[in-house]
């Protein structure tokens, strides 16, 4: 090989940006903002924001790499209007679903590498940025399972729930076909597979990401198309292995097993303990409980992984405390719940009971403000990441350890793992 084009290759494999930086770009310098203001003692601390596909320092793959090094790099891939973030067990891995852009973005933290997925519902990703269509694979052996579905009320079971229908079956014969534009409003890390809510195709997409920049060795593959009428947020309880699908439409939770099959599915709509009324997100606690916002019944209501409930709280109001429109959830290794609301335009935190501890954030587009935030999740890292979806960023705080003796607020996490 000659040595001109040895050095190409080595131009076009190397990170753009200071590749020994510990942290990526928009991490690596943030300003002193924190919550509550002094002379308290700081609870929450700002670390950044994430606009684009600049903010990691380079795009993935070799034909990325090369088409910059030909013809100029090309203007960076932004967000949106982005409605959920997740991150990685590993803490380095971040996907944002994107919904007016169509799309998931993923951010690689610790390789500096961005990808765009905006065919996860025709196509896997190939190494080196290409994609290759493939077909979705059915479960046959699920392919007739139904089972039962718990109302939260009563804790007994309340009907069938339909069978799991993989695409690529009978029924429907390739990933993709006839379906309507791509609507993404919830992402979820479990292990090495990112799901992707889509709202509008009602189903949840599975993509293998244990290969990097590649998809890995399986093809992606959905469920919940025969069950699922909107789904709105998506979240991985690692303690019974399964799935946690919210749907608005539906006004319940449907929850699967890690393959798709069925599993149970509680709630339906109304104003009652256990009911809903347009539900938002979901977020997985320690303890494999569930948190669920109830975003027209002004509350969380909070449930056993089975589906039996465990409390509520909020009402509806302009008080500290209250809600007007209850978006995201998250739940930090304490069991505190941190709260954001789209008409408020801040983030409220309390504990498992519904005490409040503290709140953060106004309207506005300067660094620690909002514009309508949706999904959001706290890292095993203790870092809170949220989706400030009219401001076209994720926004980054590090929920800081050692409080006051005696306090209920934040503390240094004792759990592993991702609470989304």
């Amino acid at each position: 090989m000659s040595p001109v084009l040895l050095s190409v290759l080595s131009l076009v494999a190397a990170p753009v940006g200071c590749a020994s930086l510990r942290e990526p770009p928009f991490l690596a310098a943030p300003p002193d903002i924190v919550w509550p203001a002094p002379p308290d003692a700081p609870r929450v601390r700002f670390l950044g924001e994430l606009k684009s596909s600049d903010d990691v320092g380079r795009r993935g793959g070799f034909t990325h790499g090369l088409n910059a090094l030909l013809y100029g790099r090309p203007a960076p891939d932004r967000l949106v209007t982005p409605h959920a973030v997740a991150v990685d067990a590993a803490g380095v891995r971040i996907a944002v679903a994107d919904t007016n852009g169509g799309c998931v973005h993923l951010f690689d933290l610790e390789r500096r590498v961005y990808t765009r997925l905006d065919d996860y519902d025709a196509a896997a990703p190939a190494a080196g940025g290409g994609d290759t269509t493939v077909e979705g694979r059915r479960a046959s052996s699920h392919a007739h399972e139904t089972l039962p579905s718990v109302d939260a009320t009563t804790e007994t079971p309340r009907g069938p729930m339909p069978a799991a229908r993989w695409s690529g079956s009978e029924e429907e014969s390739s990933v993709g076909a006839s379906l309507p534009p791509r609507c993404p409003v919830g992402v979820a890390w479990g292990g090495d597979t990112l799901a992707i809510a889509d709202a509008n195709q009602a189903r949840v997409y599975l993509v293998d990401r244990s290969g990097g920049d590649a998809a890995g060795a399986s093809p992606p593959r959905s469920f919940g198309e025969s069950v699922l009428q909107r789904p709105s947020g998506i979240a991985f309880n690692p303690t019974c292995n399964r799935w946690y699908v919210v749907d608005a439409a539906a006004h319940a939770v449907f929850v699967f097993e890690r393959d798709g099959r069925p599993a149970l599915s509680f709630g339906r709509r109304g104003p009652a303990t256990g009911e809903f009324n347009y539900p938002a997100q979901i977020a997985v606690a320690a303890d494999g409980s569930v948190a669920v916002t109830d975003a027209l019944n002004f509350r969380v209501q909070r449930f056993t992984a089975d589906g039996a409930v465990l409390g509520a709280f909020g009402r509806k109001g302009d008080a500290a405390g209250d809600f007007a429109l209850p978006k995201g959830v998250a739940i930090d290794g304490d069991g505190n719940l941190w709260v954001s609301d789209a008409h408020f335009e801040n983030v409220q935190a309390f504990t498992p009971d519904g005490q409040l501890l503290m709140s953060l954030g106004r309207e506005g587009a300067a660094l620690g403000q909002f514009w309508l935030p949706a999904g959001m999740c706290i890292d095993r890292q203790d870092r809170l990441w949220i989706a400030d979806t009219y401001n076209r960023r994720v926004q980054v705080f590090q929920l800081v350890a050692g409080r006051e003796s005696g306090s209920q607020g934040v503390r240094e996490r004792r759990s592993e793992g991702v609470r989304e």
